[in-house]
């Protein structure tokens, strides 16, 4: 909020004052939103309305507007105020007509509080208000009462709802006051109906006393608006039939007591605009004013202020103690007795005062016009009526043939209010003129606000806004009124809003596109023939040694150098269209990254009338990084880092992340061709855009301003003419044209899926009139971020053929196909805009290469027609200077572009540099001067009618139109996708050192791990692995293990594409893009078990960390370690860490890495593992890495015979002896014997 407070107050100018009042009553209605709780500790207040039991209406009050508080900043709004409720019914019976109605009207005093301060209510009450106990009362009775008489001065309606077949109304407005009902007379078919009359209602009693409390409490006044309908009789007899409700608004008079003077500033109660609401839809707005006089009163006193002629607003002021009484007493007594006639008109001094206006009416043309009584509307004319006045068009021939007007421009005289917040409304009426002299109304469109179309000059622009900030005490009678008595009462509760008077929404916004912050145009100059002798790098070099002479207070800034190496990193042959767009990208992202502002954007509606939308985002687009299964566009920060250097050399476009109508600076190409939706039919519902309502829409453009106008030098003309000559001088032929119309679309994002798998098959459908191009053969599977790159060429006719359609459709195999989303765009006003926005202007002129000039004109030929059409006289080049002046002004190329043209600058383009970078500043110049539209890429949002008001996704793309009478037009621009291009990475993993011993040995006890490693580049599916190191004891692993990884690699994106179908069901490969990074994994290998997954480590190609020498050396990567591009160095060899979950080294690695091309891959092809061609010696393991179920008798040697030696001799011994004794003992019996017998 503090920044765009302080943003607000360093753009302030004289000529956007008003634009920034509107943003500071935004963040003061956010504030006081900011300020109410989410959830209220109280409950609601319902009031019920109980008929036998049953509840039938009842009405809703948050608690917090009756708490009682000793604080007035604290307490509640309505806490002890008077209040009159309007029931409604409950539940869904309250949408659609039958809540419309209201139900009942109940006045009551509401009050909250604590049961300790219950005295405080008594204090709240009316004056001589007795309650009728000594408890809190149930009812109050008061001792006197007193008479009043209500004047309702209803002057006019706008915005009305149609209710009838034709669109129209035949409306007429109830005022209802207590128990009293007066009606005004009935105005046929319009929606903008001007009554002019003023409503007694007499003899009022009110049943509490007047006094100061009544004035701040009055009574509300309920005014109903009706359409009246007529029924034909069989006799041919109109009667009166039953009456539509069209709205309802509610009001406050403003109170004269018996003993307060009758005289400005608090009377007359000036006129205001009350906002109608039909249901939960506002429905138009009324402006009137309504005066409560307690009986009895002076009439004579009032009527001679009444009949008084009202003044200028300049002339009131001087006359703040009373008006002069120039009227005689035989018209004050006139006036009293038409008091008893129906029809009173309001007198002259409530009445706004009049001045001759002007109206001149751009007829255009007619576009989209649909069949009426099921015939098609061939002849159609149009009418503009504005205060009783009538201009109208001449009717075409054939819309079919030429819908454009043959005469374009007709004017009319008028009377106008002074005031501009009273002024009436223009309703545009097209008719059919059919055959027989039969006039058949096709539709309708009434303009409500007039601030769009009035032409104000310089001098008035400068006054108006110095207006805006003027106190309220140096303000005539208007600041009395009643809304500033009751301008703190929202319309929710059944008080309108209500501006104060000359502060409506309409004029608030003012005109957006007024005024532009002047920038600097003194830059650094350039001298040409020097740039030529030094070369190309030397030439950015030399740009501070020459330039005009500066204040001494101006800081001079500091020369820019060009590295030789930076410009040597770039392949200037390389660059395409897509290093501009990522270029610009980088840029973009940085800057959005950097600074978040308060963007103001422009929203242009049916009628072209511009409203201010305020985003927090960046300044022109923030580009997301996507996950690892969707396209992205964008690249992160740490993406980014090797390819700044480059992309700070390479021209950029501007990326809009929005429609190019939404930039405030193109006023949405709607600057004098504005498009008028035309509607018929009545309007049922309570939605306030009903398309099934536009029955056509019509082109033109409305100029009010005072008869005759003050003129300055500085003035122009909405196209940038002399107004002298008048205010559609300059506009150009609405004859048919031929033009060749180019649909370039980049890529689309954040597509809605159209399948079950939660994807779409998207492919492009170009509508341009009747010619439709389908690109189903080219749909892409499986994306919803596809990058399509396609370029549509199209020949077509304007008016005809200029509305283009954009479709993107989901491509289906075995059922219709379906529509995701859809974007459309006026391609005439682009044509005809003084934006020229036709083709965008590069930063700077080539004539070859990436960022070739694409226009069909040269800029110096584009800025001498400017300086013609605009009488500026032609543009005077230095070249010496590198300098040209223009309209007295000199321009010279800027210090920014210095770096930009050393790398890729022809000297001998001097003069078309100098002339675009006029063209690019062409705003600065005035008076006539307007942004231009730069070179860019705008974000359009699609939608479907299905699915009404929900995005579907966005479509980055841009337009060029060229008109076909030109002699040569340029080649197209080609943006086809890249082709990823084929790499083999081949990484050689030697040896591992430091492995986490994972095992204890079950015979020996002893530490151990079989250690294999893993890798990939394209996922876990993809990996390769090495053979297993067995019982590893110290960490150590030998391999002398080869992994191929082959892969295709987006250079520009530095992505890797991966193309493989999800299933063996799937009829397509879908396309998945990753970063290039290499992940490499130590495991300890189980046979019974899961492996244990010990460590990893994962280094991005683009920026991969530098390996250390040594074993030693190798520790954790950090910030500190260097890093090297494995594209550009293509072979590294090294040490790097394992690092565990906790962040400690899980072991070390030592690999080497080699990238090369496919092809190189084809012509010196490797094998995998230890496999020809270039095979790779085993691994010198030592003898204790064996699998001990596989080599048993290794087993027994190195497992039992090794760490059991001494004590299998001692066994050996010890069972030999044992068996030599035992053999002794069996022995000796048979010997002895033997020895005995003497055998």
């Amino acid at each position: 909020m503090s920044s765009r407070a302080r943003t607000i107050k360093s753009t302030l100018t004289m000529t956007n004052l008003k634009d920034k009042l509107y943003q500071c009553q935004e963040m003061l209605h956010e504030i006081h939103k900011l300020s109410l709780e989410p959830q209220d500790s109280l409950p609601d207040v319902f009031v019920w309305m109980l008929v036998a039991g049953k509840r039938i209406a009842y009405f809703r009050i948050p608690a917090r507007d009756i708490l009682y508080s000793d604080a007035d900043l604290k307490r509640g709004r309505l806490c002890g105020k008077l209040k009159t409720l309007t029931l409604k019914l409950p539940g869904k019976r309250s949408q659609g007509q039958s809540g419309w109605q209201m139900q009942a009207k109940l006045t009551m005093i509401l009050w909250l509080g604590l049961n300790e301060e219950r005295d405080k209510f008594y204090a709240s009450l009316p004056p001589d208000c007795n309650p009728k106990t000594s408890s809190i009362p149930r009812s109050l009775s008061c001792a006197s009462t007193s008479q009043f008489q209500l004047r309702a001065h209803l002057y006019q309606a706008r915005a009305l709802i149609g209710s009838d077949s034709s669109g129209l109304s035949d409306p007429y407005a109830t005022v209802t006051f207590g128990e009293f009902v007066a009606q005004t007379k009935v105005i046929s078919e319009t929606l903008s109906p001007t009554w002019n009359q003023m409503l007694i209602i007499d003899d009022i009693t009110l049943p509490y006393p007047a006094g100061e409390w009544l004035k701040t409490c009055p009574p509300m006044i309920t005014i109903e608006i009706y359409d009246h309908d007529s029924i034909a009789s069989a006799a041919g007899i109109l009667t009166k039939g039953s009456p539509e409700y069209l709205g309802r608004a509610f009001a406050y008079p403003l109170v004269k007591l018996c003993d307060d003077p009758y005289k400005p500033p608090m009377f007359p109660a000036l006129l205001q605009w009350w906002h109608i609401q039909r249901g939960q839809s506002p429905s138009g707005e009324l402006l009137a004013s309504f005066e409560l006089f307690q009986k009895p009163f002076d009439a004579e006193e009032v009527y001679k202020l009444l009949l008084t002629p009202r003044l200028a607003p300049k002339h009131r002021r001087i006359c703040s103690e009373g008006l002069p009484l120039t009227v005689s007493k035989h018209d004050v007594e006139t006036a009293m007795r038409m008091e008893k006639n129906a029809i009173i008109p309001i007198p002259g001094s409530i009445r706004p005062v009049f001045s001759k206006h002007r109206i001149e009416v751009l007829f255009w043309g007619m576009r989209d016009l649909k069949k009426l009584q099921f015939t098609a509307v061939t002849r159609p004319k149009i009418d503009v009526e504005c205060a009783g006045k009538v201009i109208s068009s001449i009717p075409l021939t054939d819309a079919n043939i030429n819908p454009n007007f043959s005469v374009t421009v007709q004017h009319t005289e008028v009377d106008l209010p002074e005031d501009q917040t009273y002024c009436p409304p223009i309703t545009i009426r097209c008719v059919d003129c059919r055959n027989f002299g039969r006039f058949v109304l096709v539709g309708t469109h009434t303009i409500s606000s007039l601030q769009r179309y009035l032409f104000k000059t310089k001098a008035s622009l400068s006054k108006d806004n110095l207006d805006a900030i003027k106190p309220a005490g140096e303000s005539d009678a208007e600041v009395a009124s009643v809304s500033e008595l009751f301008k703190d009462k929202p319309s929710n509760g059944g008080i309108p809003t209500v501006l104060p008077s000359g502060t409506t929404q309409a004029n608030a916004t003012g005109n957006v596109a007024a005024g532009f912050k002047l920038l600097n145009n003194t830059s650094t100059a350039v001298d040409t023939s020097q740039s030529i002798n030094s070369g190309l790098k030397n030439f950015g070099m030399e740009l501070s040694r020459f330039g005009p002479k500066r204040s001494s207070s101006r800081k001079m800034r500091k020369p820019i150098k060009v590295k030789d190496k930076e410009l040597d990193d770039i392949d200037w042959s390389s660059l395409d269209w897509w290093s501009k767009y990522y270029a610009s990208a980088d840029k973009q992202e940085k800057k959005s990254n950097q600074t978040g502002n308060k963007e103001t954007t422009v929203r242009v509606d049916d009628e072209g009338v511009s409203a201010l939308i305020t985003t927090q985002t960046g300044d022109q687009i923030s580009l997301n990084s996507s996950g690892s299964d969707e396209y992205s566009h964008g690249h992160t920060d740490t993406d980014m880092t090797s390819s700044s250097a480059n992309f700070k050399y390479i021209q950029t476009l501007t990326i809009y992340d929005k429609e190019l109508e939404s930039v405030k600076e193109f006023e949405g190409f709607a600057e004098w061709l504005h498009t008028f939706s035309l509607l018929r039919g009545k309007k049922t519902t309570d939605e306030e855009d009903d398309d099934s309502r536009i029955v056509g829409k019509f082109k033109g453009c409305l100029q009010i301003y005072k008869c005759p106008p003050m003129l300055g030098p500085k003035d122009v003309n909405i196209v940038g003419g002399d107004p002298a000559q008048g205010m559609f001088a300059g506009v150009p032929s609405n004859d048919p044209v031929k033009v060749l119309v180019r649909v370039y679309v980049v890529l689309a994002k954040e597509l809605h899926p159209a399948d079950l798998n939660g994807k779409a098959d998207p492919y492009l459908v170009i509508k341009l009139g009747s010619k439709t191009i389908n690109d189903v053969e080219n749909y892409i599977p499986k994306q919803l971020n596809p990058v399509f790159g396609k370029c549509f060429e199209q020949e077509v006719t304007f008016p005809m053929e200029s509305t283009l359609s954009v479709q993107i459709w989901d491509y289906d195999r075995l059922s219709k196909n379906d529509l995701i989303g859809e974007t459309k765009i006026d391609l005439e006003n682009r044509f005809y805009s003084r934006h020229r926005a036709s083709c965008g202007l590069p930063s700077v002129y080539h004539s070859s290469g990436y960022n070739i000039w694409r226009d069909r004109e040269k800029p110096t030929t584009i800025l001498a027609k400017r300086c013609k059409a605009s009488n500026m006289g032609p543009p005077h080049y230095r070249l010496h200077q590198a300098k040209v002046t223009v309209a007295g002004r000199d321009f010279f190329l800027k210090e920014d572009l210095a770096a930009d043209l050393a790398a890729s600058y022809d000297a001998s383009h001097t003069e078309e540099n100098l002339a675009l970078n006029v063209l690019k500043q062409w705003h600065e110049l005035q008076p006539g001067g307007c942004a231009l539209v730069p070179e860019h890429v705008e974000t359009r949002s699609l939608y479907n009618s299905e699915k009404p008001g929900i995005e579907q996704g966005k479509v980055q793309m841009w337009v060029d139109i060229f008109p076909l009478d030109a002699p040569a037009l340029p080649p197209t621009i080609d943006i086809s996708p890249r082709k990823p291009k084929g790499y083999e990475l081949r990484v050689t993993i030697w040896n591992t050192d430091e492995v986490i011993l994972e095992e204890d040995d079950f015979f020996t006890g002893e530490k151990s791990s079989d250690i294999y490693v893993k890798g990939w580049l394209t996922g876990p599916d993809n990996s390769q692995s090495t053979d297993v190191h067995y019982r590893s004891l110290t960490g150590e692993g030998n391999f002398n293990w080869r992994f191929v990884l082959a892969f295709d690699y987006l250079l520009a994106e530095q992505k890797i594409v991966v193309t493989k179908k999800d299933s063996i069901f799937s009829w397509d490969e879908s396309e998945t893009k990753m970063p290039a990074k290499l992940t490499l994994q130590v495991w300890d290998a189980d046979h019974i078990s899961a492996d244990d997954f010990l460590g990893a480590f994962t280094g991005d190609l683009t920026r991969f960390p530098r390996g250390a020498k040594s074993m030693e050396a190798c520790q954790l990567i950090d910030s500190t370690i260097p890093t090297v591009n494995i594209f550009k160095q293509k072979r590294i060899k090294g040490w790097w860490p394992f690092e565990q979950a906790d962040g400690t080294i899980a072991g070390k690695v030592e690999a080497e890495i080699e990238l090369v091309t496919a092809e190189d891959a084809e012509q010196r092809p490797v094998g995998l593992g230890r496999e020809a061609p270039e095979p790779l010696e085993k691994p010198n393991r030592p003898d204790t890495a064996f699998l001990w179920f596989l080599n048993p008798l290794k087993s027994v040697q190195y497992l039992f015979c090794k760490r059991f030696k001494g004590i299998c001799i001692k066994l050996f011994i010890a069972v030999a002896l044992v068996m030599l004794i035992v053999l002794l003992v069996y022995n000796i019996p048979g010997y002895a014997a033997k020895r005995m017998l003497g055998a």
